[in-house]
C-alpha cells in the first residue's frame, strides 16, 4: 500500500471514529436531558398541548409527532418541546404544526423549544429561553411581550437557527430585554426594534435578514432613536433587501446608527444611507445573485432555506469573523450558514434522531435484556 493510500485510509478511519464519538456524545446528551425530566411524553396529532403542559410538572419533556396541534398555549413552567423539524420532504415524518398562539411567560425560564412549526403568533417573554431550529410563518413574532399585553424584563434569551417568515414582522419589547442572542436565523420579514427599552442589550450574529420575494417585507429595520447608546451589535449578517433609510430605520440619521456594526454584507451602497457613512469593515453594493447559490432565479428543486446557501464566489464567503469578532480572529462566512453553530437545513431538532428501537417482547426475570438502538446525530 503506497503512502497516499495509507494516508487516506487513516483519514477515513479518523473520520469514522470522530462521527461515532459525536453520535455517542449526542446520545449521552439525549439521555441526560431526558433523565433530568420529570416525565417524557410523546404527543400525537390533535393533542391539547396547553392542557398537557398545564397538567404536567416542571421539567417535563414533550415530543410532538407530525400533525397539527390546535388551541392557544401558555407556558409558565420550564419545559422541553421537541418536534420533527420542517422542510424535509424526503424524510419519514412531516411537521408538527402549532396552530394556535403560543406564549412562553414568566416561570418558563430555561425552557427549550426545537423542531416545531408555528403558524400563529409566537410570544417569547421569559428569561433564558432557547428557541432553536423552528419554522415561524405567523403574522408576528414577539420578544419580551406576552399575550396578556405585559412586557416583562427578560435576560439571556437565545433565538438561533430558525426559519422565520412573518407577514407582519418581528417586534422586540421588554422592560428591558438584555443579553439576548439572535443568531444564524433566516428571516423573511421586517425587524422592529424601535419599541425596545433604552437599557436593552443584545447581539445579531450571522443572520440573513429580508430574504424572500415579498417586496414590502424585510426592507424595514427599525431601531430606537438612541441606537448608538444601546448595547446592540450587528456582526456577520447578510441584509438581503435594500434597506429603507427613512423614518427610524438603520442609518436614517446619526441617531439610528448602532454602536457595533461590522462584517455585514449589504445590497445598499454606502452612499445610499442618507448621508450617514457606515463603518468601512462591511461589504456594500452586492446583489442577491452574487451572494446566494439558489436565490432568486435558480431555486428550482431547493427547499426555501436551502436557497440561501452561499455561492462559491459569494462576497460573504470568509468575510465574517469568529467570536470575539475582531479583525485578527479567524474568518467565517457571513450569513446563516457561517459561524461555529450554523443554520441546519430542515430544522432537525437538537439531539439524535432514533430511527430504530428493538426490544424483545419477553425476557426472563433478572436476565440481561438486549436492546438495539439505531440513531443519527443531528448536532
Amino acid at each position: 500500500m503506497d503512502a497516499i493510500a495509507l494516508g487516506q485510509l487513516k483519514k477515513n478511519e479518523t473520520s469514522r471514529l470522530m462521527k461515532k464519538s459525536i453520535l455517542l456524545l449526542s446520545l449521552l446528551f439525549f439521555y441526560i436531558t431526558f433523565a433530568q425530566a420529570q416525565t417524557v411524553k410523546y404527543l400525537s396529532s390533535g393533542a391539547d398541548l396547553d392542557a398537557e403542559i398545564t397538567a404536567g410538572a416542571v421539567g417535563d419533556t414533550y415530543i410532538l409527532g407530525p400533525g397539527s396541534y390546535a388551541g392557544n398555549t401558555i407556558i409558565t413552567k420550564r419545559v422541553t418541546l421537541i418536534g420533527p423539524g420542517y422542510f424535509n420532504s424526503s424524510g419519514p415524518t412531516g411537521e408538527a404544526s402549532i396552530l394556535g398562539t403560543i406564549s412562553v411567560n414568566t416561570g418558563a425560564e430555561n425552557s427549550l423549544i426545537t423542531g416545531l412549526s408555528f403558524v400563529n403568533n409566537v410570544h417569547l417573554a421569559a428569561s433564558d429561553i432557547i428557541f432553536q431550529r423552528n419554522k415561524i410563518t405567523s403574522q408576528y413574532f414577539y420578544f419580551g411581550y406576552n399575550t396578556a399585553g405585559q412586557q416583562p424584563a427578560t435576560n439571556g434569551m437565545v433565538v438561533k437557527e430558525n426559519y422565520i417568515a412573518t407577514t407582519g414582522g418581528l417586534y422586540f419589547y421588554g422592560q428591558p430585554t438584555t443579553n439576548f442572542l439572535f443568531q444564524n436565523n433566516i428571516v423573511q420579514g421586517d425587524m422592529v426594534l424601535s419599541s425596545m427599552n433604552n437599557a436593552s442589550t443584545g447581539s445579531f450574529i450571522n443572520n440573513v435578514f429580508g430574504a424572500g420575494s415579498i417586496a414590502s417585507q424585510g426592507d424595514g429595520f427599525a431601531v430606537p432613536g438612541n441606537a448608538s447608546g444601546l448595547g446592540l451589535e450587528f456582526v456577520n449578517n447578510i441584509f438581503a433587501k435594500t434597506l429603507l433609510t427613512n423614518s427610524n430605520n438603520l442609518f436614517a440619521s446619526a441617531n439610528y446608527v448602532p454602536n457595533v456594526f461590522k462584517y455585514n454584507v449589504l445590497l445598499n451602497t454606502s452612499a445610499s444611507f442618507a448621508g450617514i457613512t457606515p463603518p468601512t469593515n462591511n461589504s456594500f453594493g452586492n446583489t442577491l445573485s452574487n451572494i446566494f447559490a439558489g436565490f432568486p432565479t435558480n431555486a428550482a428543486g431547493l427547499a426555501f432555506d436551502e436557497q440561501y446557501i452561499l455561492s462559491p464566489s459569494s462576497p460573504a464567503k470568509n468575510f465574517g469573523r469568529l467570536s470575539p469578532y475582531t479583525s485578527t480572529d479567524p474568518t467565517t462566512d457571513a450569513g446563516a450558514f457561517g459561524n461555529s453553530s450554523p443554520y441546519l437545513n430542515s430544522g432537525t431538532p437538537i439531539g439524535p434522531s432514533i430511527y430504530q428501537l428493538t426490544i424483545p417482547n419477553v425476557a426472563a426475570t433478572n436476565s440481561v435484556v438486549p436492546v438495539t438502538i439505531k440513531a443519527k446525530s443531528n448536532n
